[in-house]
């Protein structure tokens, strides 16, 4: 039997257990308590702080800040007025009872007059030591830091301004105030600077985490980017935020990403215990975009930047940068900019669907799609859409040249098939509108293409085109008290890629994607998001050439709408099933699904999907499928990984497995636990196991680890961390069956459970 121990002190370090022997997360719940007082917000202001004293409520006071022409508006007009401030405990039960002091503040009641805040209302907090402060926030069963203020400094006798505005709160914020850098918070520590635990599991699924500090602004999937499915950006996509890189003969695991804020690029490189991080800065070029990067598995990486620059005309081009990369040291070897006029990749302007590449080490060359704007055509327009050409290794010339995928290009990806070829894929609004494959060579300057899937079309309710063309009716899809007409110029696609989503198997392709239902009705549209988007696929020949299909139609899709899961991990299962590992009965052919749309000159362009299978049952689009990702675990088994939006806002995740024929081996499952994505970035298999990475607000990136097989662990371990403190105010041994609780007004509880055999002090 092992040791609990609950600190009231500072936590400086630990050392992590096997995967299997995570902590678990730890989930907090709020409890109101009975004292509150309402406070207009400016009694006090930044431009008068000698009452700070008389309005504060249990160590915070509200202030009104100084605001446009240097003034402290606090009459009504341009500030927020009426704020409760309410007290109360945040309390978790996992880590013998820990609990801390919380703050409730909630929206004001009276928003400015004028319609625009000049002064911003901000929290103060009353220090009792002269040590740094650390703000926690607690939202739907977590805690974590939502501000550091590394140094005190006081702003006015001993309180310091948080920065924490509440004039635009539409809900209650709840806050916990931690001095001295003790560690709290939902995310045990298990190294010096690395945080680690079990998220969720069951039916022979799981999820696991670790955060590792690496400093800056990586990207955050929950706060950066919150577009969901129906929401015109959540369609138009952005480049990839965290690109899985390797070295050392494929041996050591790494991410490329950008820095949100200063926009430098940085690789960092994971210790194989995964307790500690190493992060090195490869690009200083802050003016550009990271689009894409790639490696050769040994010792280089490529990086491929696109200049933010806009052009005063629309004849010029701007940058577009390779540099290639000492994956050990993060020294840069070699940069070039490519040629970017119309005789080159023709790049006017930076896309949001930004770009993928792979390099393929035997050949030395590295295939690349990108998106972008191109320079004035001779009608006098730009045109966004993307390009597939191949580059050199060594020289990072173009040595195949770039040719067009489609037009209005919204999403890609691509892979380095068996046959040494590259396979792309782009979602295309026009010229092609569908998902669009190519497969192309260095060697060989001819590609071959094909639409594997195509999607409906919303078509003009006006006779009359921007040409000063009238077209006829199109009373077929009449819907709603409104007419159409035969023509068209729909930059909606309905429809996401999964990422990579192209899995190569024994006997083809399996392409992965989401999609409305029926596909090719015209008459559902109008919105971004017209029917619930549900996970589907086709399979293909691997000589794509001949458009073979050979994917049949499943089984009828399992249900996968649960009810929103609880952010607390299930308790463990005495007998869990076992997991069903036998796949779907044989599949029988399915119908074509037949239609087309009228293009923006009225001309009829047929469009047909064959062996088409959607994977979900979403009926509601309350409930879609979005941010789709796909990681082949075995030669029979792909893992399939998925969010649940609302139109705007994220619901759940949910992990299948399926085989080579794209038949359902497990699944779905959901996690108990939000994991959030990057829409485009790729999830990527090591040591057989899915991982996907996420950034947060202070510097940390968070590898997420997805287990699909019989021996995922589906509860937390029974050991965590071993830990020592600079500084112990109390200490209480229990063994692990008590209860005992004890409450830390300032600091930190830190629960541990050390190993048996470890000697206790």
């Amino acid at each position: 039997m092992g040791l609990l121990i609950a600190w009231c002190g500072f936590l400086v370090l630990g050392s992590s257990t096997d995967e299997g022997n995570l902590p678990p997360f730890i989930s907090y719940t709020f409890s109101d308590i009975a004292a509150s007082k309402v406070v207009q917000g400016n009694e006090t202001s930044s431009c008068d702080l000698g009452q700070l004293e008389s309005f504060e409520f249990q160590d915070i006071a509200i202030v009104t800040m100084r605001g446009n022409s240097d003034k402290c508006w606090v009459d009504g007009r341009y500030n927020s007025l009426g704020f409760q401030l309410q007290g109360g405990v945040v309390t978790t039960f996992q880590n013998a009872g820990a609990s801390f002091n919380a703050h409730k503040i909630h929206p004001p009641t009276s928003l400015p007059t004028r319609g625009v805040v000049a002064s911003d209302a901000h929290i103060f907090f009353k220090m009792k030591t002269k040590q740094s402060l650390s703000i926690f926030r607690f939202d739907n069963g977590i805690l974590q830091k939502y501000i550091e203020i590394p140094e005190w400094q006081p702003t006015s006798g001993h309180f310091v301004d948080t920065g924490v505005k509440v004039s635009h709160l539409s809900a209650p914020l709840i806050l916990v105030f931690v001095e001295g850098g003790s560690y709290v918070g939902s995310w045990p520590l298990i190294g010096q600077s690395t945080e680690g635990a079990w998220l969720a599991g069951g039916q022979g699924f799981g999820v696991s985490a670790r955060r590792f500090l690496v400093g800056g602004h990586p990207f955050d999937p929950e706060n950066d980017w919150k577009y969901g499915p129906g929401t015109l950006l959540g369609n138009y996509g952005m480049p990839k935020r965290f690109i899985p890189v390797r070295r050392n003969n494929g041996l050591d695991e790494g991410v490329v990403w950008q820095d949100q804020s200063l926009f430098t690029v940085q690789t960092t490189w994971f210790s194989h215990n995964l307790l500690s991080a190493e992060t090195f800065t490869v690009s200083t070029q802050t003016g550009h975009n990271l689009v894409a990067a790639a490696y050769d598995g040994t010792d280089k990486l490529l990086l491929l930047l696109v200049s933010k620059d806009i052009p005063k005309s629309n004849q010029d081009p701007i940058n577009v940068r390779l540099i290639k990369v000492d994956a050990f040291e993060g020294k840069v070897l070699d940069e070039k900019s490519l040629n970017t006029d119309k005789n080159g990749l023709d790049v006017h302007k930076f896309s949001e669907a930004g770009g993928s590449m792979v390099w393929n080490a035997v050949s030395g060359k590295v295939g690349v799609v990108l998106g972008r704007t191109t320079t004035k055509n001779a009608e006098g327009f730009t045109r966004q859409g993307a390009i597939f050409f191949v580059v050199d290794a060594e020289t990072l010339s173009v040595i195949r040249r770039p040719e067009p995928t489609s037009v209005k290009s919204l999403a890609n990806s691509i892979i380095l098939a068996k046959s040494q070829e590259f396979i792309s894929m782009d979602l295309g609004t026009s010229n092609p509108r569908g998902i669009h494959l190519n497969t192309f060579s260095a060697d060989d300057q001819r590609s071959r293409s094909v639409v594997v899937y195509n999607f409906k079309t919303h078509h003009a309710t006006a006779a009359m085109s921007p040409a000063g063309v009238s077209y006829p009716r199109y009373p077929e899809i009449d819907a709603n008290n409104l007419q159409f007409f035969k023509w068209s110029d729909d930059d909606n696609t309905y429809t996401e890629l999964a990422h990579s989503g192209i899995e190569e198997v024994s006997d083809g392709l399996l392409i992965f994607f989401v999609g409305e239902r029926p596909s090719l009705d015209n008459s559902q549209t109008g919105l971004v998001l017209n029917a619930a988007r549900n996970v589907g696929f086709v399979k293909i020949s691997s000589s794509i050439s001949a458009k073979d299909v050979l994917s049949n139609s499943m089984s009828p899709p399992p249900s996968t709408s649960p009810s929103p899961p609880s952010t607390t991990p299930s308790p463990p299962s005495t007998s869990p099933p076992p997991p069903s590992t036998t796949p779907s009965p044989p599949p029988t052919p399915p119908p074509p699904e037949i239609g087309g749309f009228y293009d923006v000159h009225g001309h009829w362009t047929p469009q047909e999907n064959n062996g088409v299978n959607f994977l979900t049952s979403f009926d509601s689009v309350d409930s879609s499928a979005t941010r789709l990702k796909t990681a082949r675990l075995s030669s029979n088994a792909i893992m399939l990984f998925w969010e649940v939006w609302t139109r705007t806002e994220f619901k759940y995740a949910q992990l299948m497995v399926v085989d080579s024929t794209g038949a359902i081996v497990k699944g779905p499952w959901t996690s108990q636990f939000p994991v959030q994505l990057a829409i485009q970035d790729d999830m990527h298999v090591f040591g057989g196991r899915g991982i996907a990475y996420a950034g947060t607000k202070f510097g940390k990136i968070i590898r997420y680890e997805f287990c699909a097989s019989d021996d995922c662990p589906d509860h937390p371990g029974t050991m965590a961390t071993l830990t020592r403190t600079t500084t112990i105010r109390k200490a209480v041994i229990l063994s692990t069956g008590s209860r005992k609780l004890r409450r830390c007004s300032i600091g930190a509880i830190v629960v541990l459970v050390l190993p048996s055999f470890l000697p206790v002090l």
